[in-house]
């Protein structure tokens, strides 16, 4: 009886090859896990290999956005924003988000008080930067402006008085928040704080002769 011969080298290699791109195709599932910024290693796992919404949180974990993220670099480059974005887009906006959290700590590192320096000169500097960013606050957290307004109708009832004039017929604070954080502005710049500064800020409404003034 004659013995069937296999060719052994060239069945091993096959099922070497075989068994490689199984492993290739299913190493990120077996292995360590690539799901979060925490996972990426820059081998096993890039920031490449994550999902869109596991990118965006490289912004929103400093407070940013990341489509205003990329069109803010879009405009610096002078190119126009893109409305709509590609994974890779989100990429590069992950990697512009990291870079800005590794220098914000560096920062800090070096001098704890830099960035509250920055926030009041940009106040007394660019107070349209400032009351764009609070009303956006405001937005999200609509409860932020019950509370001032709260505060107003016990501290600053002439000052309540204005912001209610300011509104249309069947409007609420809720729907001008801009009318809120416009007097938030006004009052950090009197007083040369930040807003850092604002929640050590309660009970002035009334003490203050200048934040009477008409906004």
């Amino acid at each position: 009886m004659t013995t069937p011969s296999f060719h052994l080298p060239h069945f091993t290699s096959k099922l070497l090859l075989l068994l490689l791109t199984i492993f290739v195709m299913t190493g990120k599932t077996q292995g360590e896990p690539c799901e979060a910024l925490t996972d990426v290693n820059g081998e096993t796992c890039t920031l490449n290999d994550l999902t869109d919404e596991a990118l965006m949180t490289a912004c929103t974990n400093i407070n940013l956005e990341m489509d205003a993220v990329l069109a803010a670099e879009a405009e610096e480059s002078g190119l126009e924003p893109k409305e709509t974005y590609t994974h890779e887009d989100y990429v590069k906006g992950a990697a512009l988000c990291l870079q800005i959290e590794e220098d914000l700590a560096r920062m800090l590192e070096e001098d704890p008080d830099a960035l509250l320096k920055m926030e009041r000169e940009m106040m007394q500097n660019n107070p349209e930067v400032m009351l764009s960013t609070i009303t956006e606050v405001f937005q999200s957290d609509p409860k932020l402006i019950d509370d001032l307004i709260e505060e107003l109708k016990r501290d600053g009832e002439e000052i309540y008085e204005q912001l209610l004039n300011e509104l249309g017929e069947g409007e609420t604070f809720h729907d001008r928040p801009e009318l809120v954080a416009g007097l938030v502005v006004h009052m950090l710049i009197q007083q040369g704080a930040g807003l850092h500064d604002l929640m050590d800020m309660s009970g002035e409404f009334d003490g203050d002769e200048e934040g009477d003034e008409e906004l």
